[in-house]
C-alpha cells in the first residue's frame, strides 16, 4: 500500500489535529512441526505417527496502521482525543471514509490537549533491535536453526512423563519498520521476532487427558528456551489432567475478606455488574431497580442484601466521575 496516497486524505481530512502512520514490511518464516495426529473415539484416546510431519510457509506481507488527534471545543473547553486503526486498502474513497470515522471517534475523548512529538525528539540509539542470526542467514540456514529448536523441543519432550508434544510451530519474522507522523518524524528500522507455539498433551488413562499451550515470543532465537519452556508446560498439561472437581458441598457460607472483595469486583463478577447503578441506568443490566436479583424464583436459605456505602459512594473505585457509581462494594447486610 501506498503511504503518500494515505499521507493525502490524512492532509486534506477536515478536523485532524495531527496524524501519524507506522508500517510494518515483514518477511516471514513459519515451520508447523506435528509428529503425532490424536484422535479421541468412544472415549478411547489414540495417537498416530504423522505421515507428513513438517510444513514450511514463507510469504512477504505488510500492515499499515494509522493513528489521528483531533483538538475540538465543547462548552467552552478545549480537549483532544485520538483514535487508531489498520488500513486495509489505500483505494482514496475507502480511506476517506475510514479516516473520518476515526476523527468522530476521536471526538468522543475528552482529555486535556497535549502536544505531540516532532523530530527534534527523535534521536539515534545503539540498542539493536534484530538477530543477527535471523538477518544475515539465508533461507537454508534459517531452516536448520528451526530444525534445533524443533529437535531440541522434541528430545526434553520425550523426558516428561505421560506428556506428548502435539505441535510445534515457530514463526521467524523480519521487520522493516516504517513511522511518519504530521510533526516532521520520519524514522525507519529493522526489527526481528521469533514466536513459537507448543502444545503439549498430558494423558493418564483414557479418562484423564488435557492440553497446554504455550505461545512465547522473544526478539532471538536463543532466547527461546526449550528446556524451560517443555519443562513448564509439561507440567501444566500433568496438572491440568491430574486436577479434580472441587470437593460438593451444600450449607451455609460466611464470606469475608479478599475472597468478599474479590465478589464484588464490578469488572470480573456478573451480580455486580448487573446491580451496577451506571448499567442499570444504561438498561444494560438483566436486573431492575427494587426488585430481587432471582426474580420469580423462590428464595431459598437467607436473603442477602448488598448496598452501598453513601459515605463512599464509588467503593474502592471511588473517583469524582466514575463509571462504577452505584457498585456495591462497601457493605454487605444478611
Amino acid at each position: 500500500m501506498n503511504i503518500e496516497k494515505i499521507k493525502k486524505v490524512l492532509e486534506k481530512t477536515e478536523g485532524i489535529y495531527g496524524w501519524l502512520i507506522f508500517k510494518q514490511e515483514v518477511q516471514g518464516t513459519s515451520v508447523l512441526h506435528m509428529p503425532n495426529l490424536y484422535t479421541a473415539e468412544n472415549g478411547k484416546f489414540t495417537s498416530t505417527v504423522n505421515p507428513d510431519p513438517r510444513e514450511v510457509i514463507s510469504l512477504p506481507s505488510e500492515e499499515i496502521r494509522i493513528t489521528v488527534y483531533a483538538r475540538f471545543n465543547t462548552d467552552k473547553e478545549e480537549f483532544m482525543g485520538e483514535a487508531s486503526d489498520q488500513i486495509l486498502s489505500d483505494d482514496e474513497s475507502a480511506l476517506k471514509v475510514q479516516i473520518q470515522k476515526l476523527v468522530a471517534a476521536a471526538q468522543t475523548q475528552h482529555n486535556k490537549p497535549y502536544s505531540l512529538p516532532d523530530k527534534s525528539l527523535t534521536y539515534k540509539t545503539d540498542v539493536l533491535m534484530t538477530d543477527p542470526k535471523i538477518t544475515e542467514s539465508d533461507k537454508v540456514q534459517l531452516l536448520e536453526q528451526i530444525n534445533k529448536f524443533n529437535k531440541a523441543i522434541l528430545d526434553q519432550t520425550e523426558k516428561e512423563e505421560s506428556v506428548d508434544l502435539s505441535n510445534i510451530e515457530l514463526f521467524i519474522k523480519n521487520f522493516h519498520n516504517i513511522l511518519i507522523t504530521s510533526t516532521d518524524v520520519n524514522v525507519q528500522f529493522d526489527s526481528t521476532r521469533a514466536d513459537t507455539e507448543l502444545c503439549f498433551i498430558a494423558r493418564f488413562n483414557d479418562d484423564r487427558v488435557a492440553e497446554a499451550t504455550a505461545r512465547i515470543s522473544s526478539r532471538r532465537i536463543s532466547d527461546l528456551n526449550p528446556q524451560e519452556l517443555v519443562k513448564n508446560y509439561a507440567g501444566y498439561a500433568r496438572s491440568i489432567a491430574l486436577s479434580k472437581p472441587p470437593i460438593q458441598y451444600q450449607g451455609p457460607v460466611i464470606v469475608s475478606g479478599e475472597a468478599l472483595a474479590e465478589m464484588l469486583n464490578i469488572d470480573t463478577n456478573v451480580i455486580s455488574f448487573h446491580a451496577n447503578a451506571a448499567n442499570v441506568y444504561n438498561k444494560i443490566a438483566r436486573y431492575e431497580q427494587g426488585k430481587p436479583i432471582t426474580g420469580d424464583l423462590e428464595i431459598q436459605g437467607d436473603r442477602v442484601t448488598i448496598i452501598s456505602d453513601p459515605h463512599i459512594p464509588y467503593g474502592p473505585n471511588s473517583q469524582v466521575y466514575s463509571a462504577v457509581d452505584g457498585s456495591p462494594s462497601r457493605i454487605v447486610t444478611l
